[in-house]
């Protein structure tokens, strides 16, 4: 199970989830670039039983065999100690994320043509740092690069397929059309994201959408006429 955007979210469980494994990676809690780990119920190769993990690579039999080549020590220990400060820090920063997230849906909800995707069920609450939005006009990578410019960063659509012309499968399995997910903005905070960040988020995109929508309904500019009501341009002559 892809539990890459839950670490440090949530409490993850492979009982609970019922799951086989779980990947996550240390890049989603400010840890080393590329480092990831497999967290597994199911044994290693040659051990008894069915449903064994197979190595992906041959030779040292590092990592119990199921990926040799020298460890990365250093991304190990890091990635070890950015798990450890998220939890820590998990249950204080779950309040934080539920206020900003409150400001941030009470702003949406000002501005025009915004839909928001609230996944979850009674048994399992949306992400409390994740919150997608379905915005009514041009595709969401216009948006993206707008508000990019003005220093605020977001994603479009699935962070799996963000730059997939298709539509991704979560979204869809959520009820999205193909036009809806290109028109998706994902926002994500992190344990270092401030009510300020949240307003600056809300006043650029006011400002971009505003911008945009100037654009796409330029004024009709009036004719020039001489004194006979002929046009200027035509090549009648006046009285």
């Amino acid at each position: 199970m892809d539990a890459v955007q839950g670490l440090g979210k949530l409490e993850l469980s492979l009982a609970a989830l019922g799951a086989d494994s779980l990947a996550i990676s240390a890049h989603k809690l400010h840890g080393p670039q590329g480092v990831g780990a497999l967290a597994c119920a199911v044994p290693p190769a040659g051990s008894a039983g069915k449903g064994e993990l197979q190595p992906l690579l041959y030779g040292g039999g590092q990592e119990r065999g199921l990926r040799s080549g020298t460890e990365n020590v250093a991304g190990i220990v890091g990635f070890g100690e950015a798990a450890t400060r998220a939890e820590a820090r998990r249950a204080i920063t779950t309040d934080v994320w539920q206020e900003l997230r409150g400001t941030l849906l009470a702003g949406l909800a000002q501005l025009p043509g915004v839909s928001i995707l609230t996944p979850g069920s009674q048994t399992h609450a949306p992400l409390p740092s994740i919150l997608a939005a379905v915005f009514a006009g041009p595709p969401a990578e216009v948006l993206m690069h707008h508000l990019e410019e003005r220093g605020v960063i977001v994603s479009a659509g699935s962070a799996c397929q963000a730059s997939s012309e298709h539509i991704s499968p979560a979204l869809a399995a959520l009820g999205l059309s193909t036009e809806e997910a290109r028109r998706l903005l994902r926002i994500s905070f992190s344990h270092l994201t401030t009510a300020q960040d949240i307003e600056r988020l809300l006043g650029a995109l006011r400002e971009v959408r505003t911008q945009l929508a100037r654009a796409a309904s330029p004024a009709a500019t009036p004719s020039t006429t001489t004194k006979s009501g002929t046009n200027a341009g035509s090549e009648g002559k006046g009285a």
